[in-house]
């Protein structure tokens, strides 16, 4: 290929165009990712276990988990991946924008 380097003794060719697939719409960007509730969610964006938090509290009680305080434990996981199972989220257990978006929309408060 001639636009990186040519090499003595092989052909060349320069490149001006690329192709295209007649099927592919090129158009349409993707979506970008929800960003975090700003004040809700940990600076790295996402609860998961261990975490401890007043935030954690809630979501225990809007998940009505057997744990009081606020400890993100394995009961707690559990009620996650339930909720996101229900509403047809991927099942990680953890709590970013997307699933807190959904808990917000079914009622949780900040």
């Amino acid at each position: 290929m001639g636009n990186i380097q040519p090499i003595a003794g092989y052909p060349t060719r320069t490149w001006s165009q690329h192709g295209k697939c007649e099927f592919i719409d090129y158009g349409s960007q993707p979506t970008p990712p929800t960003p975090p509730t700003p004040g809700f969610l940990p600076a790295r964006g996402y609860y998961t276990m261990g975490d401890q938090d007043s935030h954690v509290e809630l979501i225990d009680e809007f998940l009505a988990t057997k744990t009081e305080g606020d400890y993100f434990g394995t009961y707690t996981k559990f009620a996650v991946m339930a909720f996101q199972h229900i509403k047809g989220l991927e099942e990680d257990g953890n709590i970013g924008p997307i699933t807190l978006k959904y808990m917000k929309k079914d009622g949780l408060s900040s």
